[in-house]
């Protein structure tokens, strides 16, 4: 009888702890806080950032969310927001504009947002985002292979206002995803994440003003980044438009 009361209760604590265990990581989020509980919070995390006026909350997914922002240095920023731990928490900000490319799962490209807040006094009217995938050519077995240049673009204007969330183009996703699938053939090892990221693959940016003339974002490009949790950000490189190739 002892042993069998023994193990009912094993079974009842355990049953419990998983329930706090889903409670406490898993359960479902609670209402956004309102801005002036996100600036304080900002500012008792980073009080370098000074953050002044909420812009915006951009919901990238029910846990995740961009909070575009104005210091009292009338700097331009980003703040991001994840729900963890059985609350909302400021994970990183970045109190520069630029465009940074946020993976909300990395073995996910199409959960990648393009996230950018421009600072009005660098005048730009519009932002094209650009996908490229190199050319090259290997040879295995006297066969040689030869993969052809991958350059696609999305453009944003900046006419309305100065930030912004982009998810992926499926076009995009879905060719990373395709060859994510050949890395995978070409290395079938257990010790590797499900998705591998192409070294030939990356993303970049032109910043364009209102006239449509290349223009460097200086007031944008400026700015420091504070972190508390993780956060996969990767730095979206400016493009000129001669690196690239287009049709004459």
């Amino acid at each position: 009888m002892k042993k069998k009361s023994f193990l009912i209760v094993g079974i009842g604590v355990a049953v419990l702890l998983l329930a706090m265990i889903y409670w406490f990581n898993f359960s479902e989020p609670k209402s956004f806080p309102p801005n002036e509980q996100l600036l304080e919070e900002m500012n008792n995390s980073f009080p370098k950032v000074t953050a002044k006026v909420i812009q915006e909350t951009l919901f990238v997914d029910e846990r995740h969310v961009v909070v575009p922002f104005i210091s009292k240095e009338n700097m331009y920023g980003v703040s991001y927001w994840v729900w963890k731990n059985h609350k909302w928490q400021v994970a990183e900000i970045d109190t520069s504009g630029r465009p940074m490319l946020f993976k909300v799962d990395k073995t996910n490209p199409s959960s990648y947002y393009f996230v950018w807040n421009i600072h009005p006094s660098d005048a730009l009217g519009s932002i094209e985002f650009y996908f490229v995938r190199d050319r090259n050519s290997y040879g295995s077995d006297n066969i040689q292979t030869y993969s052809p240049r991958i350059q696609m673009m999305k453009e944003v204007s900046l006419k309305d206002t100065s930030y912004g969330v982009m998810q992926l183009p499926k076009e995009w996703v879905t060719i990373m995803e395709e060859f994510s699938k050949l890395e995978l053939i070409k290395q079938p090892s257990p010790s590797f994440d499900h998705f591998f990221p192409d070294q030939s693959i990356y993303f970049g940016w032109i910043p364009y003003d209102e006239m449509r003339r290349e223009s460097y974002p200086e007031l944008s490009e400026n700015g420091s980044g504070f972190s508390i949790s993780d956060v996969e950000l990767e730095h979206v490189m400016i493009f000129n438009r001669k690196d690239l190739e287009f049709i004459k």
